[in-house]
């Protein structure tokens, strides 16, 4: 998962960050006035495009994880 702030300086830079994300099927957690956040999972080569095709928009700050995981339904439950 990826964390990503991105400068935003007018309507038109947002709207346009707002389209990539969409794209890349990250979520927008955070609107203001100068930025936005996504967030964004997948693999890395995902995480590297998403963060390739934003990085002309200028990148605040960025936040990573690496990889996660839960089991699924009662797999993992303890006894």
């Amino acid at each position: 998962m990826l964390l990503i702030k991105i400068i935003a300086v007018n309507k038109t830079s947002r709207d346009e960050i707002i389209r990539v994300a969409g794209i890349f099927r990250a979520r927008i957690i955070d609107i203001s006035p100068d930025s936005v956040i996504a967030e964004i999972s997948g693999d890395e080569s995902k995480l590297r495009a998403f963060m390739k095709a934003v990085l002309p928009y200028g990148v605040k700050e960025t936040c990573k994880t690496g990889v996660s995981v839960l089991c699924r339904g009662n797999a993992g439950k303890v006894k």
